[in-house]
């Protein structure tokens, strides 16, 4: 009797997500995500756990403050980002970079006060823009002692694009900092480049389901014609599943 084949393989490889204009981002418990808006834009906010508190903080343009241009829900001072912002445990360098980069400070900042502690799995908001705008969703917490079962839970946001102005590809994710190379390595090609001691690399599957290889080797050692590849097992190409 033969043996069955087992081996993985994509009915429909190379295909983007379904639909281009719905885009979902999962909020960690304790965490923040921060999306670009257009007018237009819906966004949808979800507490798949219940009881889950969480809180809208938008700036225009200008880095004003804009929760107006959302609803005309009550606003508060955003408590639960401040206590995020202020946890020694976590590291929250990168997003007061990246707000401070596009002229955003928190220092007037105002908070749509989402769910409650009594609110129910799978309950939902929905706010749709009417102004370019930056949205910082946080799902606000404490870390969870041992005699409790109150953990932090993600909320889930979906943002339904009103105009996709041309666009192919997925929006990509803010370079981890501010990069010294930054270039796109086009479909079945190939680019060498050189990375400094200390430096890091950021590699990013613009559309997903995109085989390559990552190898490095040591620039003296070509200078002396020796081609040693130093981590020759770096690959995706093995799985040609990366999702």
């Amino acid at each position: 009797m033969p043996t069955p084949s087992i081996t993985p393989s994509l009915l429909e490889p190379g295909l983007w997500r379904s639909d281009p204009s719905l885009e979902r981002y999962q909020v960690k418990g304790g965490g923040i995500v921060v999306v670009r808006l257009r007018p237009g834009d819906t966004i949808t906010i979800q507490d798949p756990q219940g009881r889950q508190n969480g809180e809208v903080i938008v700036f225009d343009k200008n880095g004003r403050p804009a929760p107006g241009a959302l609803s005309n829900h009550s606003v508060q001072k955003p408590t639960g980002l401040g206590s995020i912002l202020s946890d020694r445990d976590i590291n929250t360098r990168s997003l007061t970079e990246q707000l401070s980069a596009s002229g955003i400070t928190l220092d007037d900042a105002l908070a749509i006060p989402l769910f409650s502690s009594d609110s129910s799995p799978g309950e939902e908001v929905e706010f749709t823009t009417s102004d370019d705008l930056t949205c910082l969703v946080c799902a606000p917490g404490q870390s969870m002692t041992v005699d409790e079962q109150n953990p932090p839970t993600p909320l889930v946001m979906w943002v339904r694009r009103s105009d996709l102005m041309g666009e192919t590809d997925p929006v990509l994710p803010d370079p981890l900092a501010e990069p010294r190379l930054d270039f796109r390595i086009e479909r079945r090609t190939a680019r060498e480049y050189v990375v400094r001691a200390g430096e890091f690399i950021q590699i990013i599957d613009v559309a997903g389901r995109e085989c390559s290889d990552f190898l490095a080797f040591t620039e003296s050692k070509l200078d002396q014609g020796i081609e040693r590849c130093l981590d020759p097992t770096t690959t995706r190409t093995l799985m040609g599943a990366a999702y």
